[in-house]
């Protein structure tokens, strides 16, 4: 990223897992997360159908 030189590696799986992190720190401090189940749920259909290692671009 230092000389724009960033290559996209992070793949859903490792996207998953996170969401899935912040989504029982938020049940755990009783924090409705909304749209972050729909997240998990999305992407926990994409690794299911098997592109779980595939490299996952977020556009923000």
């Amino acid at each position: 990223m230092k000389n724009e030189n960033y290559q996209p590696d992070f793949s859903t799986n490792r996207l998953l897992k996170d969401l899935k992190s912040a989504k029982t720190l938020a049940d755990e401090a009783g924090v409705p997360l909304g749209i972050g189940e729909q997240l998990v749920n999305l992407y926990s259909d994409i690794s299911i159908a098997g592109y779980g290692e595939m490299i996952c671009q977020l556009h923000i």
